[in-house]
């Protein structure tokens, strides 16, 4: 009878710990994709990544924010200028081309509202989106000889929060502060 109840519970904490592992991923590959209430997590569970809908606002925004702060504090917006109505029927992916495209799915059509593909470098291997313990999203590629490059990162992109390990520069190609 013992054993019964120890195989219960231990079946009982295996499920707790794949839907919670379902719930908060720590990255995203090629094909992979964030919808709804889904959230990329940070490795140390600092930061975490997913659609979320401003006080008094109906749209939804895809962002970062600290995850174990009680009153949600927002440090990054992708698409702030293009919120979306609805995050079940939106979709934060990574596709095959290693372009990270936020995707709005209207009348059976997906219709990019977002994408680093005018930012982000090329790869000749795999890509990954993680999220960092900095607050950083990262896209990296993996090159010849195994080794990993950032081809495209949120913090080349700040929006109105700064967060410690982020910066602020000049880009000289387009004369913006990013």
């Amino acid at each position: 009878m013992a054993s019964w109840c120890k195989l219960g519970l231990l079946l009982l904490l295996q499920s707790l710990s794949s839907s919670a592992a379902a719930a908060g991923s720590i990255s995203l590959s090629v094909g992979e994709s964030i919808t709804g209430n889904r959230t990329l997590v940070s490795e140390g569970g600092k930061f975490e990544l997913g659609f979320f809908s401003p006080a008094g606002d109906s749209n939804y925004y895809v962002g970062i924010w600290y995850k174990k702060i009680p009153v949600q504090t927002v440090i990054w917006v992708m698409n702030r200028d293009r919120p979306v109505s609805d995050p079940s029927s939106s979709e934060l992916t990574l596709a095959p081309d290693g372009k990270l495209v936020l995707l709005l799915n209207e009348n059976q059509q997906k219709r990019p509202v977002w994408s680093s593909a005018s930012h982000a470098r090329t790869s000749n291997g795999p890509v990954v989106a993680a999220l960092l313990d900095s607050g950083n999203l990262v896209l990296r590629g993996r090159q010849p000889g195994n080794s990993s490059e950032v081809m495209w990162q949120s913090f080349e992109h700040p929006t109105d929060t700064l967060v410690p390990g982020g910066w602020v520069g000049l880009n000289k190609s387009s004369g913006a502060y990013q």
